[in-house]
């Protein structure tokens, strides 16, 4: 994660000690670089973690929504904005979003 935002500028949340990383890619926008990390919570739910530093209308606490057969927790944090998505109620993908707020890289 130092690395990552050491040649990106893009702050990762901690992870859960029980989320396994299993891809990470780096895409180019226009607003910079963005980041998508996939995941593997120890209860076997993948999930995806998408950040990109970018100034957004996100609110500061995750707000999830169903997306089709998946929910979308979006929140920001400064100058970032993320968004993490799995399958799942939207309550369970916020509540999951929110261990991510209250940690620190």
């Amino acid at each position: 994660a130092k690395e990552i935002q050491s040649s990106t500028s893009i702050d990762l949340p901690v992870l859960p000690a029980d989320w396994q990383v299993t891809d990470v890619q780096l895409f180019p926008t226009e607003e910079g670089p963005a980041l998508l990390v996939a995941v593997t919570a120890g209860d076997g739910q993948r999930m995806s973690l998408f950040a990109l530093k970018s100034r957004s209308d996100a609110p500061k606490r995750p707000s999830a929504v169903r997306e089709g057969p998946q929910s979308v927790a979006y929140w920001r944090r400064n100058d970032m904005s993320y968004a993490l998505t799995g399958d799942g109620d939207p309550g369970a993908m916020d509540a999951r979003a929110e261990t991510l707020v209250q940690t620190r890289s």
